[in-house]
């Protein structure tokens, strides 16, 4: 099972629409909404019946086949966050950049 946390204080109703046509209400918690779904199912956010949203932390989005430009069709899959990886360090300097923006009198002067 993968959590969805889903922050909209203001909502009276918020569901899990999964691909396969199951809705999954979530459960208040403070201000926001939590619940969880199967690993690997694609879902989208419902709040108060409106149109399904994208999970803003989703690890990778599913585009369906009718996804267009004005129609859109895309699924958050779920999957749990990856495990973070180690800082590397590099044996190469480190490269800084200054920029600066100035005129004389001649060039800025409005006439």
């Amino acid at each position: 099972m993968v959590d969805v946390r889903v922050y909209s204080p203001g909502a009276i109703r918020v569901e899990v629409r999964v691909l396969d046509g199951v809705t999954v209400p979530l459960e208040r918690d403070g201000s926001g909404w939590l619940g969880s779904v199967q690993a690997d199912d694609r879902y989208q956010i419902v709040i108060d019946g409106g149109p399904g949203l994208v999970d803003p932390y989703a690890t990778e989005v599913w585009f369906g086949p009718a996804h267009t430009r004005h129609l859109h069709d895309a699924w958050a899959v779920a999957a749990a966050w990856p495990e973070p990886r180690p800082q590397r360090s590099t044996s190469r300097p480190l490269v800084g950049v200054r920029s600066t923006c100035s005129g004389n009198d001649e060039t800025t002067r409005s006439v």
